[in-house]
């Protein structure tokens, strides 16, 4: 069984998907925006996921890996910020 075969592959997929979420969720925290919510964790998740598994189906070289992780964050960027919610002071 090679690395683009069964759990091997669903490894590989699983890793580079929790990467993605675990920057993407902290850079967003550390901007000032708030950790997400589990639930927006969660669906931000299954797209990373079918992403992570395509990506996963072919050899990828180091420029492509950082692409992809850069593009992930940039849309995760948008998808956390589109998705916060806005906190009203109280004063």
């Amino acid at each position: 069984m090679g690395p683009r075969h069964g759990w091997v592959r669903l490894t590989r997929t699983g890793v580079f998907a929790l990467v993605c979420l675990a920057l993407a969720a902290g850079a967003h925290a550390l901007a000032g925006g708030g950790l997400p919510t589990v639930g927006v964790l969660l669906l931000a998740a299954l797209p990373v996921w079918f992403a992570s598994f395509w990506l996963t189906s072919r050899r990828v070289g180091a420029r492509a890996l950082v692409l992809a992780l850069g593009g992930g964050q940039l849309a995760l960027h948008v998808f956390f910020h589109a998705t916060a919610r806005t906190v009203v002071g109280a004063g």
